[in-house]
């Protein structure tokens, strides 16, 4: 029998606190023989909601912050422009970095997380949420997995938070050819399930039939 290619979902995000963490325990709990592995190198937080066991550790080491060199550095504003943290500004004629603005994402040396994560993935779960920052990250995320050709869908989080941003990204969702996977309610069950370190989708009716429904969308990617 030839053994199937196993299928790598990534499930990705803009800004910390939309519920990528949420979505990802409560799918790989629901999901037979995965190997799930969290590759937020600011907050990697999935072992607090799956509680694995602990067999073996490595040193780790965080982010790296971007230094200007002045030797090699011939003022072409390049980095400045491609920082979208703006943590790159001219001051006395030379180029310097705000250390508590800079994310070390890499991108003024070419390089990022997200795309270190996605690249690779036969499916991209967006979450985003319905406020002007999860719009922007998510238009961000897309033009990003379009661009690897990953197919993809949408998660839209605490949706009726803000009904009329909702009615947006489905529109957005809609022009781009993008299945929205599941809404999903703003609920005090969610909260209290993970302040408590719970996976909410066992302790939550409401996230549950959602998350079994991004699952079969995931089985047809798979078939």
């Amino acid at each position: 029998m030839k053994q199937q290619k196993p299928l790598e979902i990534v499930v990705i995000g803009g800004k910390g606190g939309t519920g990528k963490t949420t979505i990802t325990a409560s799918l790989a709990d629901i999901i037979p023989d995965k190997i799930v592995i969290d590759v937020d190198v600011d907050a990697a937080n999935l072992y607090l909601l799956m509680r694995p066991e602990n067999i073996r550790g490595t040193d780790f080491k965080g982010k790296s912050i971007a230094a200007v060199n002045r030797e090699l550095c011939v003022s072409c504003n390049r980095c400045k422009e491609l920082c979208r943290f703006h943590a790159i500004a001219v001051k006395d004629g030379y180029y310097q970095v705000d250390d508590l603005s800079c994310d070390g994402c890499g991108l003024c040396e070419i390089g990022c997380p997200v795309i270190a994560a996605a690249s690779g993935a036969h499916l991209a779960i967006i979450v985003t949420e319905p406020t002007y920052s999860g719009i922007s990250d998510l238009e961000r995320v897309f033009a990003l997995v379009n661009h690897f050709k990953i197919n993809c869908g949408i998660v839209i989080n605490r949706w009726d938070i803000n009904p009329e941003n909702t009615r947006k990204i489905e529109d957005f969702a809609q022009e781009k050819g993008v299945p929205v996977y599941a809404r999903i309610p703003h609920s005090s069950c969610i909260i209290d399930a993970i302040s408590q370190g719970k996976l909410p989708a066992r302790a939550c009716k409401v996230l549950a039939r959602q998350v079994e429904q991004i699952y079969k969308y995931t089985i047809t990617e798979k078939n």
